[in-house]
């Protein structure tokens, strides 16, 4: 099965694709071009494993090029801001989530069969 995790160097979306890993699926890791890697958790045979792919969330084409890799599953992750613009902006959450739809339609669009919308904010 191939999943599509999008903030995918994330302290969640690290953890998301270890558990993917383990689970023995085809894991497609989506993650902000210019952000560094931010793949502390993971080990370098993991980092390894996980075909990365950069994923503008603001920018429908780049959302576009992610949503045609056709996977059986996505697990959208990625937010907007950092954690620095999230304290600075009392909207952030309004922010933070607005890609989600975006990415949701074009995945339907797309007919990714499956799809899970997950936000944490720690």
């Amino acid at each position: 099965m191939k999943v599509l995790v999008t903030g995918a160097d994330g302290f969640v979306g690290n953890w998301v694709i270890r558990r993917l890993l383990n689970d023995g699926r085809e894991v497609f890791g989506a993650v902000r071009p210019a952000q560094g890697t931010g793949h502390e958790t993971l080990t370098a045979e993991e980092q390894a494993a996980v075909r990365w792919l950069p994923l503008e969330v603001t920018e429908s084409e780049s959302v576009r090029k992610c949503a045609e890799l056709l996977c059986d599953s996505e697990c959208h992750l990625a937010a907007v801001a950092s954690r620095g613009e999230a304290a600075d902006d009392p909207g952030f959450a309004g922010t933070s989530t607005r890609p989600a739809p975006r990415a949701s339609r074009t995945c339907w669009r797309s007919r990714s069969a499956r799809a899970a919308a997950t936000r944490s904010f720690s």
